[in-house]
């Protein structure tokens, strides 16, 4: 167990970066006075995928409230993602000693993180906030690797390879509501999957598709799917009648070959995922929809 230990308001913010990297993100509303971390035994904290992680915070709060939440994001870059299945009601689910609380009481809160088996391998700072409506009574980050459990070496490979077709170029799989249109797709450089992309590199699509719509304009859209969480990112051209091969208006039924490239910036971090691609048409359907595995390297 890792215990940090903040000795008054005024020091939280640098005691939190001596002791052990911990650092404050905001805790106006509240004194917090210790923060306990159950298991971990040294830095980052190593958080085995299928297994709960116990953070216990003793705080003395600032303000009376009735109502307390709990909010925990593991920060990617600078993208928060959120935990799926804290419980979000602390005064409902017991993990405060009572409730309401008034002004100048040291409270306790207890609650677990479940370290999801889908989540991939890689070192992100987790923020752990405890709020009401209008304030923040503790908000803090610290850094953690999840890690895989010793018997379960392939799960995420496993998951991110169910269910795939065969396409001619590399294996690809349907998203849920696309349209099952695509003759070919190409991605360079990749000769196997997972897709191994280094940071500072140019990624190039070609997709082979029959349009299941006629359309005067057409919306590429990229996202990176993190435990069944879209993130969209930034792409260079997502006008995909510009530069794409196309020439718009496009008409149902009939063959078009899109062609785009995304730059994968440094700042992104080493990670694996799934990648969804989509262009879509006037009405917001699908024109086109596919997923496949990728891996982000130094």
């Amino acid at each position: 167990m890792i215990k940090l230990t903040i000795f008054s308001c005024v020091l939280v913010a640098a005691s939190a970066i001596v002791i052990h990297n911990y650092r404050d993100c905001g805790s106006r509303d509240g004194l917090v006075k210790s923060i306990d971390i159950s298991p971990c035994t040294a830095e980052p904290c190593k958080l085995k995928r299928g297994t709960n992680v116990t953070v216990a915070i003793t705080f003395t709060s600032k303000v009376d409230t009735t109502r307390v939440t709990t909010s925990v994001h593991g920060i990617l870059g600078f993208i928060p993602i959120p935990f799926v299945g804290i419980p979000k009601d602390a005064c409902a689910n017991n993990n405060v000693d009572h409730c309401p609380i008034v002004n100048g009481e040291t409270i306790v809160y207890s609650n677990q993180i479940y370290v999801n088996p889908v989540y991939p391998l890689l070192r992100v700072t987790v923020e752990f906030e405890v709020k009401d409506d209008h304030h923040d009574m503790v908000c803090f980050k610290f850094p953690t690797e999840i890690v895989k459990m010793e018997t379960s070496t392939t799960s995420l490979v496993l998951l991110m390879l169910a269910g795939l077709t065969v396409a001619i170029d590399i294996q690809f799989k349907y998203c849920k509501n696309g349209p099952q249109n695509l003759k070919r797709v190409n991605i360079s450089p990749c000769d196997k999957l997972p897709c191994v992309f280094h940071h500072g590199v140019n990624v190039t699509v070609k997709v082979d598709f029959v349009s299941p719509a006629s359309s005067a304009t057409l919306d590429a859209e990229i996202f990176g799917v993190l435990a069944g969480i879209p993130i969209k990112f930034n792409m260079p051209n997502p006008n995909g009648c510009n530069d794409c091969g196309i020439t718009c208006p496009i008409k149902q039924n009939m063959e078009y070959v899109y062609s785009s490239e995304f730059f994968v910036m440094k700042s992104y971090p080493n990670i694996q995922l799934v990648v969804q691609w989509d262009l879509r048409g006037a009405n917001k359907d699908f024109l086109f929809c596919f997923e496949f595995p990728m891996t982000i390297v130094d």
